[in-house]
């Protein structure tokens, strides 16, 4: 979800779920992105992102799989 907030800024909101290519696609957490978005020369762009972990499993085995 994406509200824009005038003057060329937006600030969004993503659902993502973790899932570890090196242990056969196994789930291995979910979260949300929050990002914010600025207008730049026509085009949008990231201007922050930041990732809030809701549920996970073993992070240290998907990030050492």
């Amino acid at each position: 979800m994406v509200e824009l907030q005038g003057n060329g800024r937006a600030v969004g909101t993503c659902y993502v779920e973790l899932r570890s290519q090196t242990q056969d696609m196994n789930w291995v957490g979910t979260g949300y992105y929050h990002d914010e978005y600025v207008k730049d020369g026509g085009a949008w762009k990231f201007k922050a992102r930041r990732y809030k972990a809701v549920k996970s499993d073993s992070l240290m085995s998907f990030a050492h799989g």
